[in-house]
């Protein structure tokens, strides 16, 4: 079932624009390593540091560094960027999670 769903991720990365939002692992840490600089930075900061910490955030869990989406003030809701790797497995835990539920249900 992996084997099949990551082809078919292949596909759809094959197919969508430069400005897809799909990361590897590198990529993913990079982009990590980019937004903990940009954060660093106090005076100095380009465009796209400013472009970067506006659309990214790092938070650490345990002793995992984690892609976000800036915590809005007033918003508890910490949404998480993964990468390609990570994708099918946490479709998977939350597909068992809600007893194998639908499409609706996993949309939920």
């Amino acid at each position: 079932m992996k084997h099949r769903f990551d082809e078919r991720l292949n596909e759809l990365c094959l197919s969508k624009g430069q400005n897809t939002q799909i990361l590897t692992k590198p990529q993913y840490l990079e982009l990590i390593e980019k937004v903990k600089t940009s954060k660093s930075k106090v005076v100095n900061k380009k465009p796209e540091d400013y472009q970067r910490l506006r659309r990214f955030d790092v938070m650490t869990i345990g002793e995992k560094e984690k892609l976000i989406v800036p915590v809005e003030e007033g918003k508890e809701q910490i949404r998480f960027y993964v990468h390609r790797e990570e994708i099918f497995q946490l479709l998977h835990d939350a597909h068992i999670s809600i007893g194998h539920g639908g499409r609706n249900r996993m949309e939920k």
